[in-house]
């Protein structure tokens, strides 16, 4: 394989930065679907808890560019943290800002040859108002687990919106204990759900998965650039 080629298909398509146990499960699995393609190489780091990715984001993104250079970073955090950490008024002010601070560091990295090549793009994507809150998109799927084979369709329009509290109504609508603090509970859940359900009922879902999309058209393009310039 051309050295070209072998860079981009050993760098990580996507990298996360993500803010708990829950999404670290559930991620990889997630992009697949999403994309619909197998063995794509991605890589998920858990900052164990918003106020680390507050505190910590260019170290974070430092270490993780340092360790295998993706091609694009996503981080993925809860709506509601920033805004009741009273940090910011809103999580679109949030998202920007944490934004700001991701594309500055990541120029800075660009200047060091410790951490090239650099990611060529970086994305803040809220969960919103929290990362369980896509479990709600999709009711129908939902029913296929264990804990929710009763629940009932409900009118929403948009959960991101629709739905105060998703956690509190997961765990009133289950039968038994449903921890959403425990991965493997949370990750079975979303595997019974629907990508093109989730899309249609959570706007923020569907902010995820264009991003993810446009990760994988960059690591695409950038794979056929390589080819290309591998032919004698």
């Amino acid at each position: 394989m051309n050295e070209d080629v072998w860079r981009v298909c050993n760098r990580p398509a996507i990298g996360f930065i993500v803010e708990g146990d829950g999404e670290y499960a559930v991620y990889p699995s997630l992009v697949a679907r999403v994309l619909k393609t197998h063995g794509l190489y991605v890589r998920v780091q858990n900052a164990a808890g918003f106020s680390n990715i507050h505190s910590h984001l260019e170290e974070l993104l430092t270490r993780q560019i340092a360790l295998c250079h993706p091609l694009t970073m996503v981080i993925a955090l809860d709506a509601q943290d920033p805004v009741r950490a009273g940090l910011h008024c809103s999580c679109e002010e949030a998202r920007q800002e944490l934004l700001r601070r991701a594309r500055r560091c990541i120029a800075e990295c660009g200047e060091s040859h410790r951490y090239r090549p650099v990611p060529l793009s970086v994305e803040v994507v809220m969960q919103v108002p929290v990362f369980e809150s896509w479990l709600l998109a999709d009711l129908e799927g939902l029913r296929h687990h264990p804990s929710f084979h009763g629940v009932q369709p409900q009118n929403w329009a948009n959960v991101d919106a629709d739905v105060a509290n998703p956690r509190g109504w997961l765990r009133q609508q289950a039968t038994g204990r449903f921890n959403t603090k425990r991965p493997h509970i949370v990750k079975g859940a979303f595997d019974c759900c629907s990508v093109s359900n989730l899309e249609a009922g959570s706007r923020s879902f569907r902010k995820l998965a264009k991003e993810l999309r446009s990760a994988y058209a960059t690591w695409e393009a950038e794979l056929r650039t390589s080819d290309v310039r591998s032919q004698p």
